[in-house]
């Protein structure tokens, strides 16, 4: 596995998640006993932003990515397919969810317009 600075796993066993020697963890994240991350897999979290429950997988080449104030949660046994992207979007994936291939859920964020004052 490839540590970005301040990576961390929290609370896990080793010997009870797989992690590929090509998956990234970038921050801390919450990995669940017997979770796969595959070749190429990327969690990206703030704070502890990404949670991925207990028997999930995330694919080859899918990319999570949470905050604290936005976490983004993946429920008991859900697979993520092939180069799936999820972004900072405060998305809870439920109990056995299939997430099939090159699935992409986003949030964009944009400033409020302001008004001149007259």
């Amino acid at each position: 596995m490839s540590a970005g600075p301040g990576s961390a796993l929290d609370a896990v066993r080793s010997d009870s998640v797989q992690i590929a020697h090509s998956a990234v963890v970038l921050g801390t994240a919450r990995l669940g006993e017997g979770s796969l991350l595959a070749q190429g897999a990327v969690i990206r979290s703030s704070g502890t932003g990404v949670e991925v429950g207990t028997g999930s997988a995330v694919i080859e080449n899918s990319v999570v990515v949470g905050t604290s104030e936005i976490p983004t949660v993946i429920g008991r046994r859900t697979t993520f397919g092939h180069r799936c992207k999820v972004t900072a979007n405060g998305t809870v994936f439920g109990v056995s969810t299939p997430v099939p291939r090159s699935s992409v859920q986003a949030l964009t964020l944009s400033a409020p317009r302001s008004t001149p004052n007259t």
